[in-house]
């Protein structure tokens, strides 16, 4: 069954008077206008679900709704988000666990919108891995020679930027190497690729709207994280009414927006990449490279040994068999120590070389350091 939670602050000015008239509204969408105009069946499921949800905002109080499939939950929450949306002249986000069901929600506020005779912005605000990263586009783009490549190259360069919008098939190491991995002001405000990052521009309009953002549970997620963190918000801070439909997904989302996941070919492909630039000046990159090879081995051996031991245990006891855990034994600190120490040199001289040859901003140093960020926190 799909589920829905809401939660919410708003304006306490003229409260009871938006509020009866968004209630109204919404009873005479359900009850007459909606039949009228486009011949929608009453459904008292539907009519009870948006009701409550208004009560729910009269109370100050969250509300959870399960609905069966049929029911016309999206209309039932649309509709009463929407009607407060315009009341209040406040955003409101409406997060799903889906891209298909985002994209489904736009057609159906494109629908409401007239029906009810309103006109938010509507932002379709999709997480970064969706978008193509121009400048880690142009680094990865530049090694290859292939029809695909020719094809990616004009389409980007045409404006192209959304994995959606590009007429065939990318496959996922190809996209991985292209798409936006570590937004942030430290390196992208260098880029001079900004103006254009669709990413960047999606990112603005949701801080400034005050209309409809329609986004995914992680960037949901991660909005919550930097507000308990005390840095600035992703949505425009007088966000006021949050849905969260497919509310089931949302433990697995918030708990990815706290995984990082690498392996070792990943990690010693980004180093190397990183690492091109510093060969031409004579250093000793090679050395630590071969260094580095040798402990991650060591490493993900161990880890591999860890899974083992963890897999045989789970056969006699089924409580942990669905996860692994990382034993900080003296073993395990060990190699973590070796292992950051390594990449931490290799990356402190990645950025010397980069600095001193004007390269402030290469997508490849960056995930280097992001890397190296990682083994620091398990340090």
């Amino acid at each position: 069954m799909p589920y829905m939670t809401i939660d919410f602050t708003y304006d306490q000015k003229d409260k009871k008077e938006k509020l009866d008239r968004i209630t109204q509204k919404t009873w005479n969408f359900f009850i007459r206008d909606a039949r009228r105009q486009r011949g929608f069946e009453n459904r008292e499921g539907q009519q009870n679900m948006a009701l409550d949800i208004i009560q729910a905002i009269e109370s100050n109080q969250h509300i959870a709704v399960e609905a069966g499939v049929g029911i016309g939950k999206s209309f039932a929450y649309l509709v009463p988000a929407l009607l407060y949306n315009r009341e209040f002249a406040t955003p409101v986000a409406i997060a799903t666990s889906t891209i298909a069901l985002q994209e489904q929600l736009k057609s159906d506020i494109k629908v409401l919108k007239k029906l009810l005779n309103l006109h938010p912005e509507v932002i379709l605000a999709k997480g970064q891995t969706h978008y193509v990263c121009r400048m880690r586009a142009d680094n990865y783009l530049s090694q290859k020679k292939d029809k695909l490549t020719e094809m990616l190259r004009r389409d980007i360069k045409q404006g192209k930027s959304d994995r959606r919008d590009f007429e065939y098939d990318i496959e996922n190491r190809i996209w991985d190497n292209i798409n936006i991995r570590d937004y942030g002001f430290k390196t992208c405000d260098r880029c001079h690729y900004k103006k254009r990052c669709s990413f960047k521009i999606m990112r603005d309009a949701m801080i400034s709207t005050n209309g409809i953002v329609l986004c995914n549970q992680d960037l949901l997620t991660v909005h919550l994280q930097k507000i308990s963190g005390g840095f600035s918000p992703l949505f425009n801070p007088k966000l006021s009414l949050i849905v969260i439909d497919e509310a089931h997904n949302l433990e697995d989302k918030v708990r990815n927006v706290f995984i990082k996941r690498y392996g070792k070919e990943q990690i010693m492909a980004h180093i190397v990449q990183a690492s091109k630039s510093v060969r031409k000046h004579g250093t000793n990159i090679d050395v630590l490279i071969d260094k580095l090879n040798l402990v991650l081995d060591k490493f993900y051996d161990h880890l591999q040994r860890l899974i083992r031991i963890q897999i045989n245990t789970a056969m006699n006891d089924m409580k942990y068999a669905d996860r692994f855990f990382l034993p900080f034994d003296d073993e395990t600190k060990l190699l973590i120590k070796d292992t950051y120490r390594v990449i931490s040199r290799i990356s402190e001289n990645v950025q010397l070389h980069s600095a001193m040859n004007n390269r402030l901003f290469d997508a490849a140093i960056d995930e280097v350091i992001t890397i190296e960020n990682f083994f620091a926190k398990l340090n």
